[in-house]
């Protein structure tokens, strides 16, 4: 059963309703976790014909994120899905410690998977790093929705052609 993913606008106002205005990295984490959970959950369930079958499995985010890689035939986006399961790595550390060891380095490994390795890192980090890990997951999440709309439009042209 396809669903229509939300519009451009749809998932541009769910994410700011709900991505924290804080500069709290564990905030920003656990919240962009969060937004990123959901389209990741929506693309499964748009590539799925019966995604309902599904809810008794309670697969965690790591099991849905592997299934969505093998579901998908378009191996140019595993770099995406490399970085949402990095971002679930970061979202385990803060859940499972009050105070992670490490955190602003590995936030660092994360955030730099987005900015452009040309560029030195000192110029990026002229920016707070809450700001860098917010533009961060806000592309990523961008990207996972714009995949998606575009996977399920071209699977509508193709089950327009074969009725």
């Amino acid at each position: 059963m396809v669903t229509t993913p939300p519009t451009s606008k749809e998932s541009e106002d769910h994410f700011r309703q709900h991505f924290p205005k804080s500069s709290d990295l564990t905030l920003i984490v656990l919240k962009g976790h969060l937004l990123i959970e959901e389209a990741v959950n929506s693309f499964i369930s748009n590539l799925m014909p019966n995604p309902d079958a599904l809810k008794a499995t309670r697969l965690d985010c790591f099991q849905r994120i592997r299934l969505l890689r093998a579901l998908l035939p378009m191996r140019d986006f595993y770099g995406d899905l490399d970085a949402v399961e990095k971002l679930n790595t970061l979202r385990n550390k803060f859940a499972h410690n009050l105070n992670p060891a490490q955190i602003e380095d590995q936030i660092e490994i994360f955030v730099r998977l987005f900015e452009d390795p040309e560029i030195p890192i000192a110029e990026f980090q002229r920016e707070p790093l809450d700001h860098r890990l917010k533009r961060s997951i806000g592309f990523l999440c961008g990207q996972l929705y714009g995949i998606q709309k575009g996977y399920v439009s071209v699977q509508a042209v193709r089950r327009e052609k074969n009725d």
